[in-house]
């Protein structure tokens, strides 16, 4: 069974539609029951990895292509990504 939620987490159920065929198969690799746990943090790692996207983007908009001085900089810039 999953943890509980942390004092700070929210709990909301959504309902989505997947193909018939990846239930079973992320079953089998997470164990009955965690599909959810699954694909929440699937979920939650494409949203971030958006979100880094949209910082890279914007910076190359402001300042020009990203290297790792960029990298930096960005970082400082926006500590909490």
């Amino acid at each position: 069974m999953a943890p509980p939620p942390s004092r700070t987490e929210c709990v909301i159920k959504h309902g989505d539609s997947v193909p018939e065929d990846l239930v079973p198969r992320a079953d089998a690799r997470t164990g009955p029951r965690r599909f959810s746990d699954a694909a929440a943090r699937a979920g939650a790692r494409r949203v971030h990895a958006r979100q880094l996207r949209e910082i890279i983007e914007e910076y190359e908009r402001e300042r020009g292509p990203l290297d790792i001085d960029g990298v930096q900089d960005a970082l400082t810039e926006w500590p909490d990504i």
